[in-house]
């Protein structure tokens, strides 16, 4: 059995990004299962898509329609580096809707 993994928040704009979700309790019980999910899995890349650009080498997962959680994977050490949570302009600085 491989070792369990460990979630980092250290890196990026997460805590400003959990600051400004704080009172929002969907997204927040969403990030909070994720997290067991991620730390449970055995390759927590699966559970995301892979992003480009920017975020190369770092996954995204909808925790609502709306609000998505940015995160990279450090396969040596067995640790999540998360990264951002927000809305798609908020990550990416740019609104797809037309």
């Amino acid at each position: 059995m491989m070792p369990a993994w460990t979630v980092s928040q250290d890196g990026g704009r997460m805590p400003k990004a959990l600051k400004k979700h704080r009172g929002n309790a969907p997204v927040k019980y969403a990030l909070l299962g994720l997290l067991d999910c991620l730390e449970e899995c055995e390759d927590p890349s699966t559970l995301g898509k892979k992003l480009r650009y920017k975020y190369r080498n770092c996954w995204k997962a909808h925790l609502t329609q709306s609000v998505g959680f940015i995160y990279s994977v450090e396969p040596r050490s067995h640790t999540i580096y998360a990264l951002d949570i927000g809305d798609h302009k908020w990550l990416h600085g740019r609104d797809n809707r037309r």
